[in-house]
């Protein structure tokens, strides 16, 4: 369901849609993004865009993420952040040109996204 095949749908409980950040989420996986590296098996690259992945943040010293980027999953608290290695969130990176540029992904679709029509 990416605007490669021509046809995209996503479907968002309600309760969900803003306060969790899960529409943009499932917009995200239209425009071919997948979920932070960490939560797929090892070596794993996202077919559409290897750069195109969420982010956990991290605090400086620790080892453990407090925030996470709308597209990545499990841990901190999830912030209505796309990743991208332009700038900080609270103090943390919120991602890197090589794994974590969800903003990339956004500038490189839009206009194939627009395209689909209705």
């Amino acid at each position: 369901n990416t605007h490669t095949s021509g046809f995209s749908l996503a479907v968002v409980d309600e309760n969900c849609a803003i306060g969790y950040f899960s529409f943009g989420h499932e917009i995200g996986h239209m425009h071919g993004m997948k979920h932070n590296k960490e939560s797929y098996a090892s070596g794993y690259v996202n077919p559409y865009y290897s750069y195109g992945h969420g982010w956990l943040m991290v605090p400086d010293g620790q080892v453990t993420a407090t925030h996470r980027t709308v597209m990545a999953l499990t841990t901190g608290s999830r912030v209505n952040v796309w990743s991208s290695p332009v700038g900080q969130f609270l103090g943390m990176e919120k991602g890197d040109a090589i794994d974590a540029d969800a903003r990339r992904v956004h500038i490189n679709t839009r206009f194939k996204m627009a395209a689909l029509g209705d």
